[in-house]
């Protein structure tokens, strides 16, 4: 398990991340979102559509090199899932700093 997975599986452990694209959408709007991670082979329309949501209120947003499948393994889901949000959280520093080495 590299950084990243370890991460994310630490934030949503610590019950800082939510799932799924119309939700990630209203925590985005909600202010409850701080980081929006897609997955590399999220559709066109998923990634749209959570971009924009994110471009619209200020939030960053990342596509990330895990596929739908890796990004679930990641945060121990046994359903796919395309994206992640992640609240404002001490995790999320360690996010990032991980994010900045793999890019």
């Amino acid at each position: 398990m590299d950084k990243l997975a370890g991460a994310l599986g630490l934030a949503k452990r610590a019950g800082q991340t939510v799932t799924g694209t119309e939700l990630i959408q209203d925590a985005v709007r909600r202010k409850k979102a701080a980081l929006v991670l897609a997955a590399s082979d999220a559709s066109e329309g998923s990634v749209k559509k959570l971009k924009n949501t994110c471009q619209f209120y200020g939030v960053r947003f990342e596509t990330i090199p895990y596929t739908k499948s890796e990004l679930s393994a990641a945060l121990g889901m046994t359903r796919l899932t395309s994206a992640v949000s992640i609240r404002d959280h001490e995790i999320l520093k360690l996010i990032n700093t991980v994010l900045c080495e793999k890019m």
